[in-house]
């Protein structure tokens, strides 16, 4: 009786502690569907060398500590870790903690590497818990200049970048070149002038008066003397000639290229009205086309009068033009003052109203 009373004693006590396990298990796997660990990587597929973030995350009530990995300076055997950065905390609603922490990785090895779970550690109740996440798979590829044995050939990992050409790197010698042709244009433009021996500068001179520039022809056409030669059709045709100048650069009309009764009707629209000179004009011009179209032979006295009326016609329109600029001036100093003597008279008629 007593052996049987022992024995169901045993059973019950390996009843209670079973009971009492499973409760906390059962606690701790509550805790552990409240709690999400999770491992996540930048990129899965790298060139040699190249670099990539590893991130480990947990999403946890704020009651319970939680432990991350602890790394050296590998997390396998291939895969180094340059650096690491600490654990970043958020707080979330309802009194959660979402923490994270980065490691930066490397490869110096070709083909898959297999990255196992991250096990992370948290006690509940002096029970201690793992959780783990996914495994994670890294390629590691070779650069195509890398031969496909490399375990006694050194070789660059990878060949260096072409970087663009900036506007900075190129603008120093685009400089330069416009600074050598400068210079080589202005060697040759000096070694022209020199052989040509002109000044390097042309002093544009202040144009002349159409009075002067005639003037100074005809007396170089009287020097010629071509008409006491014998050259009496070139010496009424280069006579009419300058006083067509003249009235092109005078009258701003096209003499170069009318008749004698075309250029008369345009000095009549301009306002020529001066009937001595009309008369001047017509007998120089009509003289010169009967020698040149009709063969007229002028007498000797008709030759010196071409050329007087042709310094009188000169010399009177130029007079005229000027006595015009005069009494332009007149009439605006006239005008001005008489403006003036127009406001006196209206402040002096303002005083007296107010006075009176």
């Amino acid at each position: 009786m007593l052996k049987k009373y022992k024995t169901y004693s045993t059973i019950l006590l390996l009843i209670l502690s079973l009971s009492g396990i499973l409760f906390l298990l059962s606690g701790g796997c509550l805790y552990a569907q409240n709690v999400e660990v999770e491992a996540r990587i930048d990129s899965t597929s790298l060139l040699i060398g190249d670099q990539t973030n590893l991130s480990l995350k947990i999403n946890q009530p704020d009651s319970i500590n939680i432990l991350f990995p602890e790394f050296a300076d590998t997390i396998t055997r291939s895969i180094e870790i340059i650096n690491r950065t600490p654990p970043d905390t958020l707080h979330l609603d309802n009194r959660r903690l979402k923490i994270t922490r980065k490691y930066k990785i490397t490869c110096f090895d070709s083909g898959y590497h297999h990255i196992p779970p991250f096990i992370f550690h948290y006690n509940i109740d002096s029970i201690t818990a793992n959780l783990a996440t996914q495994p994670i798979f890294l390629h590691v590829s070779r650069v195509d200049i890398a031969p496909s044995d490399s375990s006694k050939v050194i070789f660059d990992i990878k060949l260096p970048d072409k970087m663009p050409i900036t506007l900075s790197e190129i603008l120093p010698w685009i400089i330069g070149a416009v600074l050598i042709g400068l210079l080589v244009f202005i060697v040759v433009y000096y070694i022209k002038k020199r052989k040509k021996q002109e000044p390097l500068f042309k002093i544009k001179k202040p144009e002349e008066p159409p009075h002067v520039i005639a003037q100074r022809e005809l007396d170089k056409l009287k020097e010629k003397k071509l008409w006491q030669k014998g050259k009496i059709k070139q010496y009424h045709s280069e006579l009419t000639c300058i006083i067509r100048k003249y009235i092109e650069r005078r009258y701003q009309t096209p003499a170069m290229e009318q008749t004698s009764n075309e250029i008369i009707e345009a000095l009549i629209r301009s306002g020529f009205n001066n009937n001595t000179q009309f008369e001047q004009l017509k007998m120089l011009l009509f003289s010169a086309d009967m020698v040149k179209f009709a063969k007229a032979k002028p007498l000797p006295d008709e030759n010196e009068t071409a050329l007087l009326n042709a310094y009188v016609f000169v010399n009177e329109t130029k007079q005229t033009w000027q006595k015009e600029l005069d009494d332009q001036k007149e009439k605006t100093v006239l005008k001005s003052e008489e403006v003036e003597e127009s406001k006196s008279l209206r402040v002096e008629e303002w005083k007296k109203g107010i006075v009176e």
